[in-house]
């Protein structure tokens, strides 16, 4: 019996030992897996830690109720530790830990975006003092740029409201629509005042031409010089009209009409002496004529700006000669008309360079601001057969916009120019009234 029990101890000792192997392994195992959850525990805590620094440092709501969330997470995940689950709690505290950086993103985001805000707020209130100041020192008439800052002005005072709300997003939008508008508002005025400084040199200019071109047609007895030379006066009154009611473009397009009445009327008034200085003196304007319809025609921006300076200062040159060769100084104004001459034709050249797409590209640009402009004073035109055009100039800088879409460059200039001529029509028109 004795030999029995002995011998069915033995069969079972190596069950044993491998039963007991086996529970120092699960044992040594759970020991690891709590330490490694502990760790993940610990990691989390300190993760939580940074992102309470970073919210509380901020005014988000959003990250507020994100950081909750990750500290009840974790709270849970360190209870299930206790109970040595530690499955569920290494789970949950690596979502605690992925929802603590979510809020530490939120946070920053919307502090970045309180000071990007504060910045466009204070810039824009900058701004708006500035173009009203601007408008007072050139003493123009801003009505558009005016409603807009206006316009703006509103804007900011809903983008505060709604920062006070903490509704950072629609107050930053509400402020970058506001900044849009007083930097609008600001090219406007420059642009305005452009036109102003322009026309009231053109109206000094014209107002020599008109003194030399009275003082030759009432020296001789030209009944339809004098008829023409009327109608020029009555347009350079009705240019300096326009030109303090505000209305500059119009100004603009009045002054050049006149000056074109003016040069054509002083080159009609019949010259018994220094022909071959007035004939010299003809083509000149006629070089000057020609260039002025290319520079007309491209509308090509800032690539234009070195062609007009030379065109003005061949004009300034022609309007000197002019006055030398009455005083019997031939040779100087020789050497002005020469000089003229020289300028027109290198602005002439410069034109004829091949397109770029930059060019078409601003000059579908220009079109575009003066479709923008015409469309503005539409409300207070009732000048028939002005839809009609409206809808011929919108076809044709479609088409220009399709061309240069395909590279079509020449085609896309041609397109921009009609439009350009169809919208300075309607404009004219317009300003009539």
């Amino acid at each position: 019996m004795r030999y029995k029990k002995l011998k069915s101890s033995l069969f079972l000792l190596p069950f044993v030992t491998i039963l007991m192997i086996q529970a120092d392994i699960v044992f040594a195992q759970n020991t690891d897996d709590a330490e490694r959850v502990r760790n993940a525990l610990e990691v989390t805590d300190e993760v939580i830690r940074e992102a309470r620094a970073v919210v509380e440092e901020s005014r988000s709501q959003k990250g507020r109720m994100k950081l909750l969330q990750a500290e009840t997470m974790q709270k849970q995940a360190w209870e299930s530790y206790r109970l040595s689950t530690n499955l569920r709690a290494h789970d949950l505290t690596l979502e605690a830990r992925r929802v603590a950086y979510q809020a530490i993103g939120l946070a920053r985001l919307e502090t970045k975006t309180e000071e990007k805000l504060t910045w466009i707020i204070e810039n824009t209130k900058e701004r708006i003092a500035k173009v009203r100041d601007l408008i007072i020192e050139s003493d123009i008439i801003a009505n558009r740029p005016m409603k807009l800052l206006e316009e703006a002005r509103n804007l900011l005072y809903k983008s505060q409201l709604n920062a006070q709300q903490l509704r950072y997003q629609l107050a930053l939008k509400l402020a970058e629509t506001a900044h849009q508008q007083a930097i609008q508002a600001e090219q406007q005025v420059r642009q305005i005042r452009i036109l102003k400084a322009l026309a009231e040199r053109r109206i000094a200019l014209l107002e020599r031409l008109l003194e030399r071109a009275r003082e030759q047609v009432m020296e001789g007895n030209f009944p339809k010089l004098r008829n023409q030379l009327r109608i020029a006066e009555e347009q350079l009154v009705k240019a300096r009209e326009l030109l303090r009611e505000g209305r500059y473009r119009a100004a603009k397009v009045t002054l050049e009409k006149c000056e074109k009445n003016f040069r054509s009327l002083i080159r009609r008034i019949p010259t018994h002496k220094l022909t071959d200085q007035r004939n010299l003196l003809d083509e000149a304007y006629r070089l000057l004529e020609r260039a002025e319809e290319m520079i007309r025609r491209s509308e090509r921006g800032m690539a234009d700006r070195r062609q007009r300076a030379l065109i003005e200062e061949a004009k300034n040159l022609l309007t000197t000669a002019e006055d030398e060769i009455p005083r019997g100084r031939i040779d100087e104004a020789k050497r002005l008309i020469a000089e003229a001459r020289k300028l027109l034709r290198e602005s002439i050249a410069a034109q004829k360079k091949e397109l770029t797409r930059e060019q078409v590209v601003s000059q579908i640009s220009t079109v575009e601001n003066l479709r923008d402009e015409v469309l503005s004073i539409l409300e207070t035109c009732s000048v028939q057969g002005v839809p009609l055009l409206i809808e011929r100039a919108t076809d044709h800088l479609d088409k220009a916009r399709a061309y240069l879409a395909d590279g079509m460059f020449p085609n896309a200039s041609a397109e921009a120019r009609i439009a350009r001529n169809l919208y300075n029509q309607i404009r004219e028109l317009c300003s009539i009234i």
